[in-house]
């Protein structure tokens, strides 16, 4: 309706101005919604990048704090693993030397033994002997 009565006017060419200013105003509606739109976006991926960011320093702080503890309970495990290892060689060294002693002990205690029963199987035969056979008649 308004190009019509734009055409009544004979000196300018208003309804093709009136087209062009309502392109424009067009254009720029567009041209503002767009603008809002990337903002929009813009500000998300802040907030985005922003909850990325504390992920990554909280992940890090649990990897700094677990390297802590691994490098700390290595090194308890090394002076325990050396601890250990003085102890077994203590014992091998204490056993390895005393083989042969207890060895001997014990070879002197069965012969001993063994003498004490045969001695006693030779003085207490006839008397044990005797005592049986008179039990049972």
């Amino acid at each position: 309706m308004w190009r019509l009565l734009l055409r009544w006017v004979p000196i300018i060419p208003a309804p093709e101005i009136y087209d062009l200013l309502r392109d424009v105003k067009r254009s720029q509606s567009d041209v503002d919604t767009q603008v809002t739109e990337a903002i929009e976006s813009i500000q998300k991926t802040s907030i985005l990048v922003t909850r990325l960011e504390e992920s990554l320093k909280e992940r890090a702080a649990k990897l700094e704090h677990l390297q802590k503890e691994h490098e700390r309970y290595s090194q308890l495990a090394d002076m325990e693993a050396k601890k250990a290892e003085a102890l077994l060689t203590q014992i091998e060294a204490t056993l390895g030397k005393n083989v042969g002693k207890e060895r001997w002990i014990a070879f002197g205690i069965n012969i001993a033994a063994g003498m004490i029963f045969f001695v006693l199987g030779v003085f207490l035969s006839d008397p044990l002997k005797h005592l049986w056979t008179a039990l049972t008649k």
